[in-house]
């Protein structure tokens, strides 16, 4: 058996009965939290780590990432959404070669990783056949992250209904325990996507889709719903340009929603609908969506959340003539959104997103005591804002170490194969004439 005990620790728990303890212990049994308090006593067979210095905290959950498309790290920054759409899933995704898949993938994990994400909704919409998916698989038994896998084709090659009898076999593919395979939706066609709702829901498999990153879907929530399909079963990404009773339905019945917040503003799907949700009640979740575009850093994206939300409630209470104030978010509730209410979304709350006892042990460790970031004052603003990749010293996912003293643990990607694919996508990219790849 394996046992870890970390000690002096500043515990962020991200629970409400535990919340926060200075100088605190986490005792881990295997792939367990076995306790979390004060003062426990160690014992010979320990592994013991000193947590003076460190924030320890649950690792953040990304719920919408499309973590393949770091094979094209940033090259897309310039592109607009409709670009995306055009170049992207009409074309290059469409000839993308499972090898290519792979490599994505497997460095996409590692930064994700490297940057404290733990559990990960990889949006694989370039899966377009068995093979890409198993590679997929292929790249998760050697990294080894908590995942869920969403299967979808490219656009181009849209067939939804060979789509689920393939994301069905990689299902009964897959004997990885850390990895889920669900239902990458496509919400192109209302009547299809209604079906492929309830055969994921027939089936027990979770599902996920893109809804209102551009004009034409506002009340299609209201339509799901009324219709009694089971919106539990799914997450919602984006959600930007919906209607308010949309809005109220993602509160009123606890939706999985997931807000992308740096992507949505640079490529023209709608301001991130934070304060829209927050303020009929809901808790939306947060994720990075494609390093094709952004940084993977999921701190990034919780700081350009928090920001964009204060300036919208600000500007209302601007326009009444009123003073500014703090409105319906802070850094303790951005930072909530990366953790648990990023495993409601998943619903995988009972097993992650906090540090209680019987939870799975995934954790990070945050060095605080770096000249550049110190002192330290309130823990939640101190990740927020002053955090980044490089003072996330410690990862732990299922009670193992895959970040440790700064350094992942994983082999680097073959490099062979990764200057193969590289030198694939740039021959691809070319004929876009003006994109500097």
């Amino acid at each position: 058996m394996s046992t870890i005990l970390i000690q002096r620790a500043h515990i962020l728990s991200m629970d409400t009965q535990i919340g926060e303890i200075m100088d605190g212990d986490i005792l881990i049994e295997n792939d367990t939290i076995k306790q979390v308090g004060i003062h426990i006593e160690p014992t010979e067979e320990m592994e013991v780590i000193d947590g003076a210095g460190y924030i320890v905290m649950p690792g953040f959950v990304d719920t919408h990432r499309h973590v393949y498309q770091q094979l094209f790290s940033q090259a897309f920054t310039n592109w607009s959404l409709m670009d995306y759409f055009t170049r992207f899933l009409d074309d290059i995704g469409s000839r993308l070669r499972p090898q290519d898949i792979y490599v994505g993938s497997y460095i996409g994990y590692l930064e994700a990783l490297n940057s404290g994400v733990t559990t990960v909704l990889h949006w694989a919409n370039s899966t377009n056949t068995y093979e890409h998916g198993l590679e997929i698989l292929k790249a998760n038994s050697q990294i080894n992250m908590r995942t869920i896998i969403a299967i979808a084709d490219s656009v181009q090659q849209l067939d939804e209904d060979a789509n689920f009898r393939k994301m069905l076999r990689l299902r009964d593919t897959n004997s990885n325990p850390l990895t889920q395979i669900a239902l990458g939706a496509i919400s192109l066609d209302v009547e299809r996507f209604k079906r492929s709702i309830s055969e994921a829901h027939a089936e027990n498999v979770f599902a996920t889709s893109h809804v209102g990153g551009a004009p034409g879907e506002e009340g299609l929530i209201e339509h799901l719903y009324e219709e009694g399909l089971p919106l539990n079963y799914i997450n919602f990404a984006h959600c930007n340009q919906l209607s308010d009773k949309d809005y109220e339905i993602f509160a009123k019945e606890n939706i999985s929603v997931s807000i992308t917040p740096e992507i949505e503003m640079l490529m023209g799907h709608g301001y991130p609908p934070f304060y829209q949700i927050l303020s009929k009640g809901g808790r939306p979740s947060i994720g990075a969506d494609t390093t094709s575009v952004v940084g993977a850093d999921m701190i990034t994206q919780l700081r350009v959340g928090l920001a964009y939300t204060h300036s919208v409630h600000n500007e209302l209470v601007n326009i009444k003539g009123e003073e500014p104030s703090l409105g319906v978010f802070n850094a303790k509730s951005v930072l909530e959104m990366g953790t648990i209410d990023g495993a409601r979304a998943l619903r995988m709350e009972d097993q992650i997103g906090s540090l209680i006892p019987g939870k799975k042990a995934d954790l990070i460790m945050i060095n605080t005591t770096h000249h550049q970031t110190a002192p330290l004052y309130d823990p939640y603003n101190y990740v927020l804002m002053n955090a980044h990749a490089g003072n996330i010293e410690q990862v732990m996912i299922n009670g193992h170490w895959v970040k440790k003293n700064g350094r992942l643990n994983n082999a680097p990607v073959d490099i062979d194969l990764l200057n193969d694919s590289t030198r694939f996508m740039r021959q691809e990219l070319e004929k876009y004439q003006g994109v500097r790849v």
